[in-house]
């Protein structure tokens, strides 16, 4: 079974046809054969239009929030750890 979809590009693609860079944000054809394999392909190699409800792309998200590092030692979390340690 082969599906297509419009979505937009999350990053810099390359066309697997004419080979033009489908930069971010753009918007690209999605080919999928059989679950297995994903082909892309720019507006002009797609035969179709661009449907005009295709919605933007989705600002970037961090996973986890701040990430700076934490001052614990590795002895001072261990279920193992001294008493007089904690």
């Amino acid at each position: 079974m082969t599906m297509r979809q419009w979505i937009r590009a999350i990053r810099d693609r390359r066309c697997g046809f004419c080979g033009v860079t489908i930069e971010r944000g753009a918007p690209m054809v999605e080919i999928t054969l059989h679950r297995l394999r994903s082909l892309l392909r720019c507006p002009s190699c797609a035969g179709v239009p661009v449907p005009t409800d295709l919605p933007p792309l989705a600002a970037p998200t961090t996973m986890g929030g701040d990430l700076t590092p934490v001052a614990v030692t590795a002895r001072a979390w261990l279920p193992y750890a001294d008493r007089d340690e904690r």
